[in-house]
């Protein structure tokens, strides 16, 4: 996961203001992901501006999910906040029995930003291949050796829209789990992958750095097509459509469980602040994201929501942690 958290950085001057009423000013700022992509721009952007003793914790490992179980193990008073993708809350509980958390226990904050997803393919691709349908015939035919399609980790959205669009299209194009989006960028760059799915914002780069089409994006996610990627049909345009092929994400703010609910509301009305200011529509455009403002109660409406959609399209995968 990549561009998003850079956010985050924007947040902590209110973060570290905010008064201690009976709890505790917040000292860290959990992060569920490698160095590297997306997240690790993050967490320099952030290093770069913490001040006031609050410090950014990467829990790194289980696709984002040991730092939401570290959030759990947090008090509830105000001194530990979670920044993450809202999959990692609402997907991980279809798939993982013994996760130590449910959808409903991180307390909802506020939603700061929305991404999409992209597929696209690297040099080990034949230049020819322009469409889903032109590698979908590639590979029928042979294609190469190299691995299938690489994602930020297994049980990720991008792993499901990889096994959605694979069924789909009745090919085999197996899957490839990274830790995090750098490595997986990495080997797409240098031939040794064909093909990534992940956030639209890691491949932004590569494009804006004209490569010669060295990187080419074949497919969005979403209903409509990206306002990054505006050339680029969705996979509904080429004949791929169904639950999950629309899917995206939403990065959000969150407290422990049990954590009160003016804590949230407060912390809240700050990033709404933060999120009306020109400077962070800049950055999140630099970032390949859109707004998407919204206290606990609307927070908590997005979580529900994802948590009901992800159910059936988990069974129609059959995905399990042992597979």
């Amino acid at each position: 996961m990549s561009r998003r958290l850079v956010l985050g950085s924007a947040l902590l001057p209110w973060i570290t203001a905010l008064p201690a009423r009976g709890q505790s000013a917040p000292t860290r700022l959990l992060l569920g992901f490698p160095p590297g992509g997306t997240v690790d721009q993050i967490s320099r952007h952030l290093s770069a501006r913490l001040g006031e003793g609050v410090r950014v914790e990467a829990r790194v490992g289980g696709g984002g999910r040991h730092a939401v179980e570290e959030l759990m193990k947090a008090p509830a008073d105000g001194s530990t906040l979670l920044l993450t993708p809202v999959s990692m809350v609402t997907l991980y509980p279809h798939l993982y029995p013994q996760l130590g958390y449910g959808a409903a226990d991180p307390v909802p904050v506020a939603a700061l930003a929305s991404l999409g997803f992209a597929l696209g393919v690297g040099p080990a691709v034949p230049a020819s291949v322009r469409t889903l349908a032109d590698l979908v015939g590639w590979v029928r035919a042979g294609g190469s050796s190299l691995p299938g399609y690489g994602t930020p980790g297994p049980g990720t959205p991008p792993h499901f829209i990889g096994a959605l669009f694979e069924r789909g299209a009745q090919c085999t194009l197996p899957h490839v789990a990274y830790r995090g989006a750098a490595p997986a960028m990495r080997d797409l760059l240098g031939g040794q992958l064909a093909v990534y799915i992940g956030p639209e914002g890691d491949f932004l780069p590569h494009l804006a750095a004209g490569g010669g089409g060295t990187v080419r994006v074949l497919a969005v996610a979403g209903e409509r097509r990206s306002r990054f990627l505006p050339e680029v049909p969705t996979f509904a345009e080429q004949g791929h459509s169904g639950a999950g092929l629309d899917r995206r994400e939403v990065y959000a703010l969150f407290l422990p469980r049990q954590a009160r609910p003016e804590l949230a509301q407060q912390i809240a009305a700050r990033a709404r602040a933060v999120l009306a200011e020109p400077a962070t529509a800049t950055l999140l455009a630099r970032l390949g994201l859109q707004e998407a403002a919204g206290g606990p109660a609307e927070l908590g409406e997005v979580v529900r929501a994802d948590h009901a959609a992800w159910g059936p399209i988990v069974s129609r995968v059959g995905f399990t942690p042992e597979s």
